[in-house]
């Protein structure tokens, strides 16, 4: 059973900076994103070094993105982190903890 949903933010972070610290045998599956930028540049999301999302490009704009099921998720135990491309000033997005014993969406059986 999922956790209830939360939300985790950060303005102008970097490179490789934690947004949702691990949790001990959860996965970190993500609902929404919102993604901000006043400059060229791109994110991504990773768990821990391992890339689980798309690049978004974010040239001066807003990127927002929302699924019921889940974006991505983490593997269990990691912390779902950031990969910044020149600028990304405020990245938002809400989340669950999830088990990893249970089927997931998100990882192919």
């Amino acid at each position: 059973m999922p956790s209830a949903i939360k939300f985790a933010k950060s303005f102008t972070p970097a490179d490789g900076a934690t947004i949702v610290a691990a949790v001990s045998g959860k996965r970190i599956r993500v609902l929404s994103v919102v993604v901000a930028s006043v400059g060229a540049g791109s994110t991504s999301f990773k768990s821990n070094t391992t890339d689980i999302s798309a690049l978004f490009a974010t040239n001066s704009t807003t990127v927002a993105l929302a699924s019921d099921l889940g974006l991505f998720e983490t593997v269990a135990g990691e912390a779902l982190k950031l990969g910044i491309i020149g600028a990304a000033n405020y990245i938002n997005v809400s989340y669950v903890e999830v088990d990893p014993s249970g089927v997931s969406p998100m990882v192919p059986t």
